[in-house]
């Protein structure tokens, strides 16, 4: 049975994450949603859906932790005993509705709103019981990462429509990816500036952020307070705030891409397409997981929570470290499975 890659990751507290775990393949889509509690006897509940699960997040309202998913399709789960299912009519590139705007792909909680960006300059604000706004972006802007911005509103980075040669590449696979963003880094030519950093208020008014001229942004995460970083292609990053705009900063991943990153006592966690690195704020050094069997690891996502840090690998269990020691989050094989077998789930309790 061919085993899941992980595609999604939220967190609401050490004790309680999710997981999308997706397997691939364009006629007939595929998620399993992997939902963690600690305090269970067994942790581990799974949902699957027939869609690729793009997103996560914790909603902000009513508990304060149900969980949204959001599919490439523009379908947005609400997981609770019942699953409850809204669609954004139009979105999407393989839904009876869809109508041209393209896949959609990142999810965020802000205020009492949910936040929907996708390709092509679509942004949408709203919820289950208010229904979607669509705000205006310009249609060749194409959203890599979204955050809140402690107001309500988000912030919200990418690239405008830059030409790429994509078309041979999977981009709904992370490992074909990953690949593609190792091949060739000695031929790399500079790319156009092409950034773009937009505030979009809880109003759902939209000003855009100064940038330095950069392009190929991946990724974008809170350090704290007002200030947030900016990372991606050839080792870029860029902090700071809203008031004090962004500085790029060479912080020697020249070569790499910065795929994802969070704050921690030990310093700001990189993934890159490489391993996990972290930035002290004057050098980058190899993140060393102190496991005995240390393997080639594939960053998906690093979160920090007040009770320390989940590092999600494409493939791997999660780690969780708090303190000064990592614990590999036990994930029953069965679970990673498209064709889930409950014996052998079972026989792993």
């Amino acid at each position: 049975m061919t085993s899941l890659s992980f595609i999604a990751v939220a967190a609401h507290s050490a004790q309680h994450f999710a997981l999308s775990a997706t397997q691939f393949d364009g006629d007939d889509p595929f998620s399993a949603i992997l939902i963690y509690r600690a305090w269970l006897s067994q942790p581990w509940d799974r949902i699957d859906i027939s869609r690729t699960i793009v997103d996560l997040v914790f909603s902000p309202s009513e508990t304060s932790a149900d969980l949204v998913a959001l599919s490439d399709e523009g379908d947005i789960y609400l997981v609770q005993e019942t699953i409850k299912r809204a669609k954004i009519l139009g979105a999407g590139v393989s839904s009876e509705d869809a109508d041209g705007r393209g896949r959609t792909t990142l999810l965020c909680a802000s205020g009492e709103k949910l936040w929907i960006a996708g390709d092509n300059g679509q942004l949408y604000s709203g919820g289950f019981s208010k229904g979607w706004e669509q705000i205006t972006l310009q249609p060749q802007f194409q959203p890599a990462a979204m955050i809140p911005d402690n107001s309500g509103g988000v912030l919200l980075a990418g690239d405008m429509e830059i030409a790429q040669q994509l078309e041979q590449i999977d981009t709904s696979d992370p490992q074909a990816i990953l690949s593609a963003l190792r091949a060739g880094r000695a031929d790399r030519t500079a790319a156009p500036a092409s950034a773009r950093l937009y505030h979009v208020l809880a109003s759902g008014r939209v000003r855009e952020i100064a940038l330095p001229a950069v392009s190929h942004i991946r990724g974008m995460a809170t350090l704290g307070g007002q200030e947030f970083c900016i990372f991606g292609v050839n080792g870029l990053f860029m902090s700071g705030d809203l008031d004090r705009g962004l500085v790029r900063e060479d912080i020697g991943l020249s070569g790499q891409t910065i795929l994802t990153a969070a704050a921690a006592p030990v310093g700001v966690i990189l993934g890159t397409d490489r391993h996990w690195e972290v930035y002290d704020g004057a050098k980058t050094t190899p993140f060393s997981l102190g496991l005995i069997n240390e393997e080639i690891r594939h960053p998906l996502r690093a979160i920090a929570a007040d009770e320390g840090t989940l590092l999600v690998d494409y493939h791997a269990a999660p780690l969780w470290r708090d303190g000064a020691m990592w614990k590999v989050i036990n994930l029953p094989q069965a679970l990673q499975k498209r064709h889930f077998d409950a014996d052998a789930f079972l026989k792993q309790r």
